[in-house]
């Protein structure tokens, strides 16, 4: 085992990018295929109760808003597990274009066993977070309780704030020790969630560095983009209104959907992603292979 950079590791993604801007371009494409298809479903099977759920529910009927929430139900049970699978195309195909860089092909695209794997151990770390997660909340809530039950309203707001930090302590503390699962997985072909718990002990404020940086090196790539999307459609959909109805969309129909200002929008949103998805997502594969020295004559350490 090796020690890593953490500053190398948050940068990565920013180095796959340069190196290989025709690949993000190609993630970039599928992206947007996919935005395409998951709001055009919408709109063909729920698009009235989704944009009702939108603006408020049902108007303040408790009736028509569960009824709304049961028709977008199917969609939603149906993009649910297309989303995690595509989630692990993406995620394989950067893995792949950091570790296994021999492989070429067109973005470094694939569905097969690795993706697979990869969609699995995803809903494993998942839940084992989630789980975690809520018996987490179930003790703190029962300690607020106790505070709230024998102080005045000073000791029930203090509760509630240790509360809410212990919370995203736990959570925090989980999603770093379970981040090196997918590249483990990816790498050895085999499901390897608490893997991850073995190669992050020790590591996990490097870890979490590397995390804090490469998400913040995103939200600032986010806001630039943002930032050209207000200008480039306020030019050509009637102005700062007619590009801020994006974030307010009508799903009634596919004219009232799919206006220039969307469209525009949603190419923007999908280079975006593109890149913001690699910096976010290629430091704990950085990290896994300068740890456990993947892909330099050390994959033989794996049993």
């Amino acid at each position: 085992m090796a020690e890593f950079s953490a500053t190398d590791a948050a940068l990565e993604g920013f180095r796959l990018t340069r190196e290989r801007p025709r690949t993000v371009l190609v993630w970039a494409a599928l992206m947007l295929l996919a935005s395409l298809v998951s709001n055009g479903l919408i709109v063909a099977t729920a698009g009235e109760a989704f944009t009702a759920l939108m603006q408020g529910g049902g108007g303040g009927d408790p009736d028509e808003t569960v009824t709304n929430m049961r028709r977008v139900g199917p969609a939603y049970g149906l993009l649910l597990p297309l989303g995690i699978l595509f989630s692990a195309v993406i995620t394989a195909a950067i893995y792949r274009a950091l570790l296994h860089p021999s492989e070429g092909g067109p973005g470094f695209l694939r569905f097969g066993g690795d993706e697979l794997r990869l969609a699995g151990a995803l809903v494993l770390v998942g839940l084992l977070i989630a789980g975690a997660g809520f018996a987490v909340l179930v003790v703190v809530s029962a300690l607020v309780g106790g505070l709230a039950a024998g102080g005045g309203g000073a000791a029930t707001f203090g509760g509630g704030l240790i509360a809410v930090l212990l919370i995203l302590s736990a959570l925090i503390f989980l999603s770093v020790r379970f981040s090196l699962a997918l590249p483990a997985t990816f790498a050895e072909r085999r499901i390897r969630v608490f893997e991850s718990w073995r190669l992050t002990k020790g590591r996990f404020w490097p870890l979490l560095g590397a995390y804090v940086l490469s998400f913040v090196l995103a939200f600032v790539v986010l806001l630039l983009a943002l930032m050209i999307y207000l200008a480039i459609a306020a030019l050509v959909a009637g102005g700062v209104a007619g590009a801020s109805s994006v974030f307010s969309p009508d799903f009634s129909s596919f004219t009232s959907f799919f206006s220039l200002a969307m469209i525009i929008y949603m190419v923007v949103t999908a280079l975006v992603s593109a890149v913001t998805t690699t910096i976010t997502t290629a430091p704990p594969a950085a990290a896994y292979r300068d740890i456990t020295g993947y892909g330099q004559g050390a994959a033989e350490v794996f049993s």
